[in-house]
C-alpha cells in the first residue's frame, strides 16, 4: 500500500516578504508579583503578515477587484495602525524618515519616489503606469 504524503498547509505555501519598517526582537525579564518571586520570561513581538493594497507601486498580485497588493508584509499590530493612518503603504513610505526602514523598505521608497517623479514629468519616460493622477497639460 502505498504511503500517502501530508498535505502542506497553504500558510506555509505563501510567500511573506520581509518587513518595511525593523522589527524589534523578543525581550526577557521578570515576572515579579506581589510576593516578590521572581520567575523569568520573555516578551515576544506581536507580528502579523498583511496584505497591503498598493495604488502606485508596482506589485505582482492583485485582489479580487483588480488593485494592487503587496502580499504578506510581516509587521508589528501596532504599525498596522499606524500604516492606515498614514494612508496605506505608499503614506507611510512617504511621511516617515527613512532611517526607520529596513533594506527592503527603503528599496520601495525609492521606487515610490522614482514611480511619482516619472507621473508628475510629463517629459519623462513613460513607467506604463496602470494608475495616473488625472494631471495632464492644462488646457
Amino acid at each position: 500500500m502505498p504511503s500517502i504524503a501530508p498535505r502542506p498547509s497553504l500558510l506555509s505555501l505563501r510567500k511573506t516578504l520581509p518587513p518595511i519598517l525593523n522589527l524589534p526582537s523578543t525581550s526577557t525579564g521578570n515576572n515579579v508579583p506581589k510576593s516578590l518571586h521572581k520567575t523569568r520570561r520573555t516578551w515576544i513581538t506581536n507580528t502579523h503578515r498583511i496584505d497591503q493594497p498598493v495604488r502606485v507601486l508596482e506589485c505582482a498580485h492583485r485582489d479580487k477587484y483588480g488593485r494592487g497588493v503587496l502580499k504578506g508584509i510581516k509587521m508589528r499590530a501596532r504599525d498596522v495602525k499606524s500604516f492606515d493612518k498614514a494612508g496605506g503603504v505608499e503614506g507611510a513610505l512617504l511621511s516617515q524618515s527613512p532611517n526607520n526602514f529596513t533594506p527592503f523598505g527603503k528599496q520601495l521608497r525609492a521606487d515610490l519616489f522614482t514611480r511619482l517623479h516619472g507621473l508628475r514629468d510629463p517629459s519623462a519616460p513613460s513607467t506604463n503606469s496602470v494608475f495616473s493622477l488625472g494631471m495632464g497639460t492644462r488646457r
